[in-house]
């Protein structure tokens, strides 16, 4: 048996309604179902957390257990039908299985589709034990085990031994001060918003836009005059297509309440000297601005892509330790607790907006064997969120806007 307590940022993804990560990834071919368990079973013991459950460990905390079991992988034969469409969410969605990151629930679950034209892998993870990075560190080093065959562990590169001390997240030293639990300090020390009401994965209601862009629009908006972030730096393909959707989502009156957060996932590890690469858990805050929709109207895309890269550059290790701080302070206080921390939003129900980029991950590392998926597709059903990916010859953004705001 293997144990290991939650960070900070994990408990905030524990309880009924949190959203886990999960992705479809569809093969040109049909994927070999004994070989890919057998990878799996090869490498659940160094991922471990994966295969585990939770349980409380004290009054307002979770640690992760594994009994040394596998999870299991379901074969679905669905050879009579095609692939289901990109934008078609309904059926996509129904691919997926939900993660309950709750005591004594399984944190993972992996499903193997054989459609007509190939397979389709369905990958679910709570989002309590991994992020993006950790999701596809884990998925890259399946996908090697299956290709390669079982090799030494090295301490880089292939089968890179992930790290599982997620008390490098934890503050070592704790403040005295008196805290507030109100939703605009959550989003003044980290980034993200607060509510009281329960958490509910609204499926029913999900609707799927695509917007893409080519690199030479990307470009065009960059060579425009003033278009350096504060620092002096070309603006970031990121900063582009964040304004250019934050400008989507102002003529679509996606901001309710005359008032916008917008926000950007954003990874401790990029600030953290301590944490590793192959820190393997969820070292996830975001870099967020606020701003009414009335001034937000008045800006060029260049400015919003201007303010977005001022959130991103302002996260430092001191503000970082900062908000790790006031998520541990809160969960260890009385009158606020690992209940506080369940209440908290990675987006506004109401005014936000949460970009995730992982246009940077590359597909080749998701090849079993029998070559490298053909799409990419989060499943995750978060609404007002924007997922950026690479496409041949630029970038494509699936938006998911507020549920119910228009029908298809």
């Amino acid at each position: 048996m293997k144990v290991v307590r939650l960070s900070p940022v994990d408990h905030i993804f524990t309880g009924p309604g949190a959203y886990p990560v999960q992705f479809f990834l569809q093969y040109s071919c049909h994927l070999d179902p004994d070989e890919l368990y057998k990878g799996l079973k090869s490498i659940t013991p160094i991922f471990w957390p994966v295969a585990g459950q939770l349980r409380k460990f004290g009054d307002q905390s979770y640690e992760v257990v594994w009994d040394g079991s596998t999870p299991n992988l379901d074969v679905i034969n669905c050879r009579d039908r095609a692939f289901p469409s990109p934008s078609d969410a309904n059926a996509l969605l129904g691919l997926r299985t939900t993660i309950d990151s709750s005591i004594g629930n399984p944190l993972s679950h992996f499903s193997l589709y054989h459609f007509d034209e190939g397979s389709a892998l369905v990958v679910n993870i709570s989002h309590c034990i991994v992020d993006g990075y950790s999701f596809f560190y884990f998925l890259s080093q399946w996908a090697a085990r299956v290709k390669r065959g079982p090799i030494q562990i090295l301490k880089s590169r292939i089968f890179a031994k992930p790290i599982h001390s997620r008390h490098l997240l934890v503050p070592k030293k704790l403040g005295m001060e008196r805290l507030q639990y109100t939703d605009q300090e959550v989003f003044k020390r980290v980034g993200i918003s607060y509510s009281r009401k329960s958490r509910k994965q609204d499926v029913k209601n999900c609707v799927w836009q695509f917007h893409n862009f080519s690199k030479e629009e990307i470009k065009m908006y960059q060579d425009q005059d003033g278009a350096q972030s504060p620092g002096g730096k070309r603006l970031s393909s990121n900063d582009i297509i964040s304004a250019l959707i934050v400008k989507k989502f102002i003529a679509e009156r996606w901001f309710f309440k005359g008032l916008a957060r917008v926000s950007t996932a954003f990874d401790y590890r990029r600030v953290l000297p301590d944490l590793s690469p192959r820190y393997f858990g969820n070292a996830l805050r975001a870099a967020s601005f606020e701003m009414s929709v009335e001034q937000l109207e008045k800006m060029t895309e260049i400015d919003i892509a201007k303010q977005v890269r001022r959130a991103t550059a302002s996260i430092n290790i001191e503000n970082s330790w900062r908000s790790l701080r006031y998520l541990e302070m809160a969960r260890l206080k009385p009158d606020g607790g690992l209940r506080f921390l369940q209440g908290m939003r990675v987006v506004d129900e109401a005014s936000g907006l949460l970009f995730t980029n992982i246009s940077r991950v590359s597909t080749d590392q998701f090849d079993f064997g029998y070559g490298k998926p053909t799409r990419l597709i989060p499943l995750t059903p978060a609404e007002r969120s924007a997922v950026i990916t690479s496409q041949e010859g630029g970038y494509s953004v699936r938006v998911s806007p507020p549920h119910g705001s228009f029908c298809m």
